[in-house]
């Protein structure tokens, strides 16, 4: 291992540690924000306001939300996208 500070490809700055913190922040938030919205989607008013009704044998408050439609990822519509501004054939 060399001494010389010249080798150094990226030198470590304050920059880089405030994207880090940034990044990591980001996450932090994300985290968040899906154990409120699971604890929202679980509560009975959030169900009957906005949710459609089912048996009760399916849920007992006789309303349901559908998760699928409210966490769908957005990966796919972009890698479709990307693959047709690339001229791929999908």
């Amino acid at each position: 291992m060399s001494g010389d500070i010249n080798r150094i490809e990226s030198p470590i700055t304050v920059r880089g540690y405030m994207l880090c913190g940034f990044a990591a922040f980001g996450g932090i938030l994300f985290g968040y924000d899906s154990g409120y919205i699971n604890g929202v989607l679980g509560m009975q008013f959030f169900k009957k306001e906005f949710g459609h009704a089912v048996p009760t044998d399916v849920d007992p408050t006789g309303y349901n939300i559908r998760q699928l439609l409210l966490h769908s990822p957005p990966i796919p519509p972009g890698v479709l996208m990307a693959l047709q501004i690339h001229g791929k054939r999908v």
